[in-house]
């Protein structure tokens, strides 16, 4: 493991599985839903990793205060509870309150690989940013 962090290497050895959706028809190829099982080694470091890139996220405000998702502690009823209370706050102060709510479908898939690295690069320290482009190369 120490040699990971030495070199910023690490190696990105999976099994994949296509597990089939339930009522889905056999012949569809989006009837499958993709698994990856990692290794023990490759989870613990992704835990590892996690829990510190996660402090840097949060110590710089890398994501805004107000996106719930992919956030720890974080839920669509917390979401939901700040809105009700927005429209409450303006309702009450007979104000206009609008909303504008964007769901990405498939988001996560749709991430544009290639620019990720950059992005990364632009908050992460050095190490961390050489091990995640190598764990996706």
């Amino acid at each position: 493991m120490l040699s990971i962090w030495k070199h910023a290497q690490v190696t990105n050895k999976t099994n994949k599985l296509n597990i089939h959706k339930p009522g889905k028809p056999l012949e569809n190829p989006s009837s499958y839903r993709p698994i990856s099982l990692l290794s023990v080694v490759g989870k613990l470091f992704k835990k590892i990793l996690l829990k510190r890139i996660s402090k840097i996220v949060t110590d710089n405000k890398i994501i805004p205060d107000f996106q719930f998702s992919f956030k720890s502690k974080h839920s669509t009823i917390h979401q939901l509870h700040r809105v009700v209370d927005q429209i409450s706050l303006a309702f009450e102060s007979k104000k206009i309150c609008i909303g504008i709510f964007l769901d990405i479908a498939q988001a996560f898939d749709r991430v544009w690989h290639p620019d990720l690295p950059f992005k990364l690069k632009s908050f992460l320290p050095t190490p961390y940013y050489l091990l995640i482009k190598s764990y996706l190369n």
